[in-house]
C-alpha cells in the first residue's frame, strides 16, 4: 500500500507515478526499498552495544516521551466564542448565553501543511481506528478526551461543524490529557490564529485585593455628578477580584471557566485587547484551578466588577466580614493604604467551679482574642451560625486534649444526642470519684496542652491515697435477751471515721475506691483490712 500526503491518502495517481518512476530508474527503485538511514544507524549501534549495556539501556530510557510520527497527525482546535448580549422576554440579560463559550474540534493535516477539519468529527473517530493512516496515538487520545466530556452536556452544532463545549467538560483528568497531548506530539492550536495554545505550569490564583477607594476632593458644586463624586470623596475600600496566572496578572473580563463545577479556567490576551474587553483572537491560555474554591467566589471573581465599601461601613466590613470571607478567599492589601486586621485566634477555655462535698461544674467555651478583645463562643456551633469560628484551629486544638471521656465518662457526649461518636461535653457536672479522676489525671494534662486556658474556682480538696491501711473495730454488747448481744463495726482511717454503710454501698456499687470528706480515698480491692482488738 501506498501513502500519500494528498488528500486521497493512499494508492494515489502520485504513487502510481512514483512505482512507474522506479521501473524505468535503477537507483530510484534501490532508493525505495533500502531501509531508512535511522533503521540503518539503530541497527549499527545496536550491534556496537556490548552485552551488558543492551540490557540496561531499556532501563535508563524514557519510553513515551518520543512523539509519534506514524500516520497522518491530529490535532485539538480550539476557538473562543463572544456571544452577542442575549435578552429574555423579562428584559434581564440571560446569564447562560452572556458567558464566554471556548469549544473544540479535532482537525488533521492537510496536504499543503495547515490544519484542515476534512472528514473527520467527534463522531467520526470510532471510524479512524480502520484507517490506519492517522496517527493512532492521536486518535486514541481524542477518544480518551471524548470520554471524559460530560454525556448530559451540549453539543454546539453551526457552519463550521461538530464542537465540544469545554465550559461543561466535566472529567477532571482533562488537565493529565493535556500534558500527554505534549507528549505524543498532538498539537493544541487556534482557529483564528497562528500560536499555539498555551498551557499554564500551574494552577490559577483567584483571589479578592482590598484598596483604598477615590481620592479627598474639594466639596463639588451641584449638578449631575454630584453624587458620583461624592461617592469618590467618601473614601472607604474597592474590593476588586484578582486572577494570577504564572506569576502575571490577568484581566478577570477575559476569563471563562472549564468544567461544572469548574476545575479550570481559559482567558486571551492579544494586542487587540481593552481593559474588559478581551481580544477573541488573542493567545488562548488554559490554567487548573485550585481546589477548594466555591462556585460563588468563581461567579464573583469572574464577573470583573468592582465594589465600593463606603467609608462609614469600613469597620463593620473589617470585623464583620473580612474574617469570614478570609476564610473562603485569598484576600489581600494592593497597597499600604489599607491595612488589614490580624484574624482572631482560638483558646479553649475551661472553667472549674469546685463545690462541696466533692462536687465541680465545668462549661467549656472557645475565646477568640484580638488585640485586647476576646469574644467567647460556643464550644460547638449552633444551627443557623454563620460567625467567623476557625474551625480548622478549632479541631486541632479539640484533638491535642485527646478524650477526656475514656477517663470520665460524663465529660463525652454524642455529637447527635443519640448513639454515634463522643464528643467533649460543652458542660458538666461531677461527684464523687468523677470529680476525683477529673483532678488527678484529667486536669494536669489539660494545664500542659497548648491553646487551652484552664481556669478553676472554689477550694479544691487535697486529694491524696491514704499511706496507711483503714482500721477496722468490732465491738459487742449485751442485750437484755438473753443468749443475744449487740456487734459493732468501725472503720477508721488516719484517725477519721469512715461510715460503714457507705463502704457497704460502694462495695456494692462496684467501686474501686472510697473516697473521704477530707480529700484522702484507699484501695477497696485490698485483700483485707488490718483487724484492730476491741473489747469483747
Amino acid at each position: 500500500m501506498g501513502v500519500c500526503s494528498c488528500p486521497v491518502r493512499k494508492d494515489c495517481k502520485h504513487v502510481a507515478a512514483l512505482l512507474f518512476a522506479a521501473e524505468d530508474n535503477p537507483s530510484t527503485r534501490v532508493q525505495l526499498l533500502a531501509p531508512s538511514t535511522s533503521t540503518q544507524v539503530s541497527r549499527v549501534t545496536s550491534a556496537a552495544l556490548s552485552d551488558w549495556e543492551q540490557a540496561l539501556s531499556p532501563l535508563i530510557s524514557q519510553p513515551g516521551t518520543a512523539p509519534s510520527t506514524s500516520g497522518v497527525p491530529l490535532a485539538l482546535q480550539f476557538e473562543v466564542e463572544e456571544p452577542p448580549p442575549h435578552f429574555s422576554y423579562t428584559g434581564r440579560r440571560d446569564p447562560v448565553r452572556g458567558v464566554r463559550q471556548l469549544k473544540v474540534r479535532p482537525v488533521i493535516m492537510g496536504a499543503k501543511g495547515k490544519w484542515i477539519r476534512g472528514d473527520i468529527s467527534w463522531n467520526t473517530l470510532s471510524y479512524l481506528n480502520f484507517r490506519r493512516e492517522s496517527n493512532q496515538a492521536h486518535v486514541e487520545w481524542l477518544q480518551e478526551f471524548l470520554a471524559g466530556h460530560s454525556t448530559a452536556a451540549s453539543r454546539m452544532h453551526n457552519s463550521a461543524g461538530l464542537w465540544l463545549g469545554l465550559n461543561s467538560y466535566a472529567g477532571r483528568n482533562l488537565w493529565s490529557l493535556l500534558s500527554d497531548a505534549r507528549k505524543i506530539g498532538l498539537a493544541l492550536v487556534h482557529s483564528r490564529g497562528t500560536e499555539p495554545i498555551r498551557v499554564a505550569e500551574g494552577p490559577a490564583a483567584v483571589g479578592l485585593s482590598l484598596s483604598r477607594y477615590g481620592t479627598p476632593v474639594a466639596e463639588p458644586a451641584a449638578g449631575p455628578g454630584t453624587r458620583a463624586t461624592a461617592e469618590a470623596a467618601d473614601g472607604g475600600l474597592e474590593l476588586s477580584p484578582t486572577i494570577t496566572v504564572d506569576g502575571d496578572e490577568v484581566d478577570p473580563a477575559a476569563v471563562g471557566t472549564i468544567g461544572r463545577p469548574a476545575h479550570g479556567l481559559f482567558f486571551t490576551a492579544g494586542e487587540a485587547a481593552l481593559p474588559g474587553v478581551p481580544d477573541p483572537n488573542g493567545i488562548i491560555t488554559l490554567a487548573p484551578l485550585e481546589n477548594g474554591l466555591s462556585e460563588e467566589l468563581l461567579a464573583f471573581v469572574t464577573a470583573g466588577s468592582m465594589l465600593h465599601i463606603p467609608a462609614r461601613d469600613e469597620s463593620r466590613f473589617l470585623t464583620g466580614f473580612y474574617p469570614k470571607l478570609k476564610q473562603t478567599a485569598r484576600v489581600t492589601a494592593r497597597d499600604e493604604s489599607v491595612e488589614l486586621p490580624e484574624l482572631a485566634v482560638p483558646t479553649l477555655s475551661l472553667l472549674a467551679n469546685y463545690g462541696a462535698d466533692h462536687r465541680v461544674r465545668l462549661h467549656w467555651e472557645w475565646h477568640y482574642k484580638t488585640g485586647k478583645l476576646v469574644t467567647a463562643q460556643p464550644l460547638w456551633r449552633h444551627p443557623g451560625d454563620q460567625g467567623y469560628r476557625d474551625d480548622i484551629a478549632e479541631a486541632r486544638i479539640l484533638e491535642g486534649i485527646g478524650q477526656p471521656w475514656d477517663v470520665v465518662h460524663a465529660l463525652g457526649e454524642s455529637a447527635t444526642g443519640g448513639w454515634g461518636t463522643p464528643r467533649l461535653a460543652a458542660s458538666a457536672e461531677l461527684t464523687g470519684l468523677d470529680t476525683l479522676a477529673f483532678t488527678e489525671e484529667v486536669l494536669p494534662r489539660l494545664r500542659e496542652a497548648p491553646d487551652v486556658d484552664v481556669e478553676t474556682a472554689g477550694d479544691i480538696a487535697d486529694y491524696r491515697e491514704a499511706e496507711e491501711a483503714p482500721v477496722v473495730s468490732i465491738s459487742t454488747k449485751a442485750t437484755e435477751q438473753r443468749d443475744w448481744f449487740d456487734l459493732g463495726i468501725q472503720i477508721s482511717l488516719e484517725g477519721q471515721p469512715v461510715s460503714f454503710a457507705a463502704v457497704f454501698s460502694a462495695l456494692a456499687a462496684g467501686q474501686t475506691k472510697m473516697l473521704l470528706p477530707s480529700g484522702a480515698y484507699f484501695s477497696l480491692d485490698l485483700p483485707e483490712p488490718a483487724p484492730a482488738a476491741g473489747p469483747h
